[in-house]
């Protein structure tokens, strides 16, 4: 009961700050809402949250009230405390050898060709960037894979709180990026395209990736479970508000996200998928498909580009330049690259002033260019070379206690591909590096073997005779 009525009052926080984000009294409905969702969460679910969006949201929150350079630092400490305290997590970590050994190797790619490269500031600021998205992502699905008692639904709601909130303390900076309604379509990358200034320092593809992330946590969860109505009332909600968001955004990208991410519901592997799922995705599709008409009716370039066939898929995805430039400098050095750090290109934007652009917005051309062939290589070539790597792909389609990741993992892997800065390709690796403890049960289940209670609970290794699962009979 206290659950049912932290997710009500959330979601009427949530819908208030969203209607309400014009007035300037989003910022404080949204804080509000993921209070009381945080007072209802139990502190496996927080401290996942902290680690995997909450750094970010929230220490962009401490910059906008002067606290800058700690407040991430701030919530990634609180995470790392409310889940090192749990001692099953020291068995985890201990069970994922193979894990901790790919994300040894792929840093240690990276370290080499630092090494080699300009080995400036900005070259460091990203291997600082890739170490610290890696370990947090490692030990954020860690705990997402293996403990039951991480509760997707309050995750997916804090992420689209956090995601609102970004916005919210963004417009306390500058009033004029701020939504004048639900409606306003490409609101935000309009202002901040003629804001020369900029002083927000807003990132519009992370306002769209939040809440597409905080849906489908929804979505994944419970998935051979009849949905109940309250469980209908949220997945509606949620989705609403994710397309809002992303409409503000104006980032086209997370309109694909979130549409192969909840289409890739049925590549997953458990019974009843088509009558539990085919309502849910026809839905989402219908509003994506309002947003996107409001969009086109209302001459948004942004949105009209999509669908016109004449448009080229690089310029589609807004990146024909930065991908110009990166096969040029791939054809300087294609062996060895330019370092880490290497790729820099500069343009006369749409505001009419310089630009520099620090990546190629494309995972396998930044390797290119800042690796090289043998660095792209050897950074991909444990998945390809090694057993214990390859099957964990296949056991992303598998329920695992009941959740499925896939939708989730596909929305991080086209992030990675079209827009990245390692903190993708940190995320990726973290990810398949989680994996230590997933084991396939059954044609469509697979279970992490990780206690969430006194070891003396689990049954001895190997006897499946103690687990009941439909899957077994």
């Amino acid at each position: 009961m206290r659950l049912l009525l932290s997710q009500a009052f959330t979601l009427l926080f949530l819908l208030a700050a969203l209607f309400l984000m014009g007035t300037g009294y989003g910022f404080h409905l949204a804080l509000l809402g993921l209070l009381v969702c945080l007072a209802g969460s139990n502190r496996a679910t927080i401290g996942v949250f902290c680690l995997l969006f909450g750094a970010a949201v929230l220490g962009y929150v401490a910059e906008t009230f002067g606290y800058v350079g700690w407040g991430g630092d701030v919530i990634v400490a609180v995470g790392l405390l409310l889940l090192l305290t749990k001692p099953a997590f020291y068995a985890a970590i201990l069970q994922s050898p193979r894990g901790l050994l790919l994300i040894l190797w792929c840093t240690s790619v990276f370290v080499f060709f630092y090494l080699l490269g300009f080995q400036s500031n900005y070259s460091l600021l990203l291997l600082i960037n890739y170490s610290k998205t890696v370990l947090l992502t490692f030990i954020g699905f860690l705990f997402l894979f293996s403990d039951r008692s991480v509760n997707w639904t309050q995750l997916g709601l804090m992420t689209i709180l956090g995601s609102i909130l970004y916005v919210a303390a963004a417009g306390r900076l500058d009033s004029s990026i701020l939504p004048g309604s639900i409606f306003d379509i490409g609101c935000l990358r309009t202002a901040l395209n003629v804001n020369v200034k900029d002083t927000t320092r807003l990132f519009t593809h992370y306002v769209g990736f939040m809440p597409v992330c905080g849906f489908l946590f929804l979505y994944c969860k419970n998935v051979s479970q009849p949905k109940r109505l309250w469980d209908l009332i949220l997945l509606a909600i949620t989705l609403f508000a994710a397309m809002v968001l992303i409409a503000w955004s104006g980032a086209r990208q997370s309109l694909i996200f979130l549409l192969l991410g909840s289409a890739s519901i049925f590549l997953c592997q458990f019974e009843g998928k088509l009558r539990r799922y085919l309502l849910p995705a026809a839905a989402v599709g219908l509003v994506l498909a309002l947003f996107v008409g409001i969009g086109v009716a209302r001459n948004l370039t942004i949105y009209k580009a999509i669908l016109d066939p004449n448009v080229s898929i690089y310029d589609k995805l807004n990146r024909s330049m930065v991908y110009n430039q990166a096969f040029s400098q791939i054809a300087e050095r294609p062996l060895l690259g330019h370092g880490l750090g290497g790729y820099q290109y500069s343009l006369t934007y749409t505001r009419k002033v310089e630009r520099e652009y620090a990546f190629a917005h494309n995972v396998l051309l930044d390797m290119l260019v800042q690796t090289g062939l043998f660095g792209t290589v050897a950074f991909f070539l444990p998945y390809v070379l090694f057993r214990a790597y390859r099957k964990r792909f296949p056991l992303l389609r598998h329920e695992i206690h009941g959740n499925v990741i896939l939708p989730i993992f596909i929305v991080y892997v086209l992030r990675m591909l079209v827009d990245d800065q390692l903190f993708g390709v940190g995320a990726f690796v973290g990810i398949i590096a989680s994996m230590d403890l997933v084991q396939q049960v059954g044609p469509c289940s697979a279970r992490t073997f990780f206690p969430t209670r006194p070891m003396r609970s689990l049954p001895p290794a190997g006897d499946m005779k103690r687990w009941p699962h439909p899957g077994l009979k």
